[in-house]
């Protein structure tokens, strides 16, 4: 990948593209980069606007989606991980709402739990 990103003029060292890639993103306030393996490929998902995170998920999956989840899934989306008060105070909703959207998004396969308690986060799968 390096090479290609290389000759595109969009990276200069070796090594440094993911992390770049996920700054620059998280700097913009567009969606984390993501890697989907659609065999036999390797996909890069780069993304242009925050809309994008929603208007790449499966139809099925918005269609469940209220208004306020596809907002909080846009915010999350550009963090790639978060934990449940973080998530509550960033898109304006109650601890208990936050809670219930993120388990919403974990059934829907969009988050996976990661540590357990008050380390709780849930991280973009």
């Amino acid at each position: 990948m390096h090479f290609v990103f290389a000759r595109m003029e969009l990276a200069e060292e070796q090594g440094l593209g993911l992390a770049s890639l996920s700054d620059h993103a998280e700097k913009l306030g567009l969606p984390q980069p993501r890697f989907v393996w659609n065999e036999p490929y390797l996909v890069l998902k780069l993304f242009l606007s925050k809309e994008s995170a929603i208007r790449v998920l499966d139809k099925d999956i918005i269609a469940v989606l209220s208004k306020s989840e596809q907002e909080g899934w846009q915010w999350l989306a550009t963090r790639g991980h978060t934990k449940s008060s973080e998530y509550a105070d960033a898109i304006n909703v109650e601890p208990r709402t936050a809670r219930r959207h993120l388990g919403h998004f974990e059934e829907l396969g969009l988050v996976r739990k990661a540590g357990s308690g008050p380390a709780l986060r849930y991280d973009v799968t």
